[in-house]
Parts: C-alpha cells; structure tokens; sequence
C-alpha cells in the first residue's frame, strides 16, 4: 500500500493506525458491506464524510458506517448555515477544517 499524505502526517505526529484494504463490489459501497469485509463489527467502523460550509469552506466528518450525517444538526455544530455535501478537490484540501469526533446528537 502506499502512503498516503495523512498516513505521513499521522507519522510524524507518533500517531498509531491501522489500514486495511479489502475488495469493494460497486453494487454494494455501504459501510457495512465494507465491515463485512474487513471482517470488523460495523460499530469500529467509520466513514469521513466532507461538506463545503458557506462560512468555514471544507468541513470533515467522521461518523459511524450505520449512521447518516444530520446537515443541520453538523452545520449548527460548527456555526456553518448549510453544509452541502461535496468532495473536495486538491486545491482546497489544505485548507479543510475538521469537525472531530462528531456528536451523537449529529447523527441519525
């Protein structure tokens, strides 16, 4: 596997993680589906979700694969007025900020 930019900074920072890699079925790209895979329970695992906020610009989520990600909720979590889910491309990539860990209250 290669490394990743993250996997560097996690690196440098002494940052202890785990990869793993597994086959993906482009009929089924659920989170579960991908705990089933890596042979995990679906509750260690999580998914990064982005949104492009109108006052902070890229926003970064993590939250459980079950779970979805409740826009109003995570946009009132990080003063945003509305997150629209979008990927985000290499040009703003330095400049994302990160809304860790996500509450409980801002998942469904």
């Amino acid at each position: 596997m290669t490394k990743t930019n993250v996997m560097r900074l996690l690196d440098a920072a002494g940052v202890h993680y785990r990869t793993a890699e597994y086959e993906y079925d482009e009929s089924d790209l659920s989170g579960r589906h991908a705990a089933e895979q890596l042979d995990l329970p679906a509750e260690q695992v999580f998914k990064t979700l982005v949104a492009r906020g109108d006052k902070t610009g890229p926003v970064v989520f993590c939250i459980p694969v079950l779970d979805e990600l409740d826009l109003r909720r995570a946009a009132a979590a990080v003063q945003m007025h509305s997150p629209i889910p979008s990927p985000v491309g290499r040009a703003t990539a330095s400049r994302v900020h990160f809304a860790l860990p996500v509450s409980r209250a801002m998942v469904r």
